[in-house]
């Protein structure tokens, strides 16, 4: 994997992240015109990750493509836990962890 290559992927997994983040900071604001932007820019940071794993298909094995969507299983629960003050359970430390366990058995093996 090249430099480029992993950096489109945590482009990828940031924007992905940052977008589900504003839609749960839309679903909490109170002004319509405020939820809207949030919305807005959700659906914008969605559409750039999008295209960022599209490019990443063409150079890397979609095998590779799953370790960075597996990172954002454990990024974005970890930023709502910062910045929403939500509360990660047990079960989540332990999904967390196989997830982690997988990734790092994927990227062993190719």
């Amino acid at each position: 994997m090249s430099p480029l290559e992993v950096g489109l992927g945590l482009a990828s997994v940031g924007c992905s992240t940052g977008s589900q983040l504003l839609m749960k900071a839309a679903a909490q604001a109170s002004e319509h015109g405020r939820r809207y932007r949030r919305l807005a820019l959700a659906v914008a940071g969605q559409l750039v990750s999008v295209l960022l794993v599209v490019l990443l298909m063409r150079t890397l094995a979609l095998s590779l493509l799953v370790c960075f969507a597996a990172l954002a299983y454990i990024v974005v629960p970890l930023s709502s836990q910062l910045i929403f003050g939500e509360r990660l359970p047990p079960r989540f430390w332990l999904g967390a962890s196989l997830v982690s366990a997988g990734t790092v058995c994927i990227s062993i093996a190719m």
